[in-house]
């Protein structure tokens, strides 16, 4: 069975009480899609089915993508093709092409930050690693046995700037950033004080869960700073492809431009204010910002809403060489194929910062037919 969509929906779903709750969740779609002009009910069902049974595409996405707004339905009243490809149909794709015993290092940062320094790509410099099954580990290799070890390390080893990540884990969940104002005080993103035992208390109890590590916090180009009015991080997502013959192809780019006060560049599906915008390939200059309003899909914005400053026409600095470092690493985590690399411009250069084995598709601003088509071609 093929890795793309759409898939065979008898195939799919064998189970009668799958087949209600399909039947079911395509309803409950419909008639909110229809409510105020019940003649597309039917139409608007046979589209939902379509989604939810044969693209794989979840409630939330349907929603916030706005795939049921507008025509629903093409030739004959089939389902017209989706022009956005869903969570798990990806992840479908990338596991198909990404082995299993080759996702480790992608999938754990303290992996993957030896992984890079192995490898010599630029990573943020490390200050430590706190597992659930073993003592932390400090930069120099030594033990952390106990919370004093850790106060000590927060205290008198961490930056002025820092971030505390989750191992384990996507989309910003339980990353925090932190800012010294003496030894043992410190101020969160949300501009809360807090302590150092405070800060190790956080630690212990998301390390006994999935671990976590203490990186040294970056800051972005000056451009890309003053283009948002924030000192906090933005970064680019560029999505690679090794062909058949083992060479890295860049399939699509974005960036995470920060909006309303945030403070990371988490996109989720427009739900955090922030926006993305697309960069030419070739020379890195930025088409419009973009962002999702749920109902109604994509929308278009032209300027950045903090600081009134024109997105489109923007060149991300260092675009050849955070280009560059992308396809060196794709070359350097193979056998995994397909990945989706999150990297800094900073003033010192590209920074990595991680890679993502199976990426959210890159549906926003109407690229992801030519992205999936490439993928075909050239895996």
């Amino acid at each position: 069975m093929s890795a793309f969509p759409p898939y065979p929906i008898r195939a799919e779903i064998t189970h009668p009480i799958d087949w209600v709750r399909l039947g079911a969740g395509a309803l409950r779609l419909a008639l909110g899609a229809s409510a105020t002009r019940p003649q597309r009910l039917g139409p608007s069902l046979r589209r939902a089915v379509h989604l939810l049974g044969r693209e794989k595409f979840r409630r939330a996405e349907i929603l916030h993508l706005g795939l049921l707004v507008g025509e629903t339905t093409g030739e004959r009243g089939l389902a017209r093709p989706v022009s956005a490809v869903s969570r798990r149909a990806m992840e479908r794709i990338a596991a198909a092409l990404n082995p299993v015993d080759a996702r480790s290092p992608v999938r754990d940062k303290g992996e993957f930050h030896r992984a890079c320094e192995a490898r010599g790509l630029p990573v943020p410099a490390l200050v430590a690693v706190c597992r659930p099954d073993r003592p932390a580990r400090g930069r120099d290799g030594s033990s952390l046995h106990d919370v004093a070890d850790l106060r000590r390390l927060v205290e008198r080893e961490c930056p002025e700037r820092f971030v505390v990540k989750p191992i384990r884990g996507g989309y910003g969940v339980d990353v925090r950033i932190f800012t010294r104002l003496s030894e043992r005080r410190f101020v969160d993103g949300r501009g809360v004080e807090t302590s150092s035992a405070e800060i190790v208390a956080w630690m212990r109890r998301a390390g006994a869960s999935r671990g976590c590590l203490i990186q040294a916090r970056l800051r972005g180009a000056p451009e890309l700073e003053q283009l948002s009015g924030t000192r906090s991080l933005q970064t680019a997502r560029l999505l690679t492809l090794l062909d058949r013959d083992g060479e890295p192809r860049l399939l699509h780019a974005y960036i995470k431009l920060i909006a309303g006060g945030n403070a990371i560049d988490n996109f989720q599906l427009g739900s955090t204010g922030n926006l993305l915008s697309q960069p030419s390939l070739d020379r890195g200059v930025l088409g419009p910002g973009l962002t999702v309003v749920k109902g109604r899909g994509c929308v278009v914005v032209d300027r950045h809403p903090d600081t009134g400053a024109v997105i489109e026409g923007f060149a991300i600095p260092g675009w050849a060489a955070l280009r560059e470092l992308a396809l060196r690493a794709a070359r350097a985590f193979s056998p995994l194929r397909l990945v989706g690399w999150d990297i800094a411009p900073t003033a010192d250069g590209p920074v990595l910062i991680e890679g993502n084995w199976n990426p959210d598709p890159p549906n926003m601003g109407g690229r992801i037919e030519r992205v999936m088509a490439e993928i075909e071609r050239f895996a």
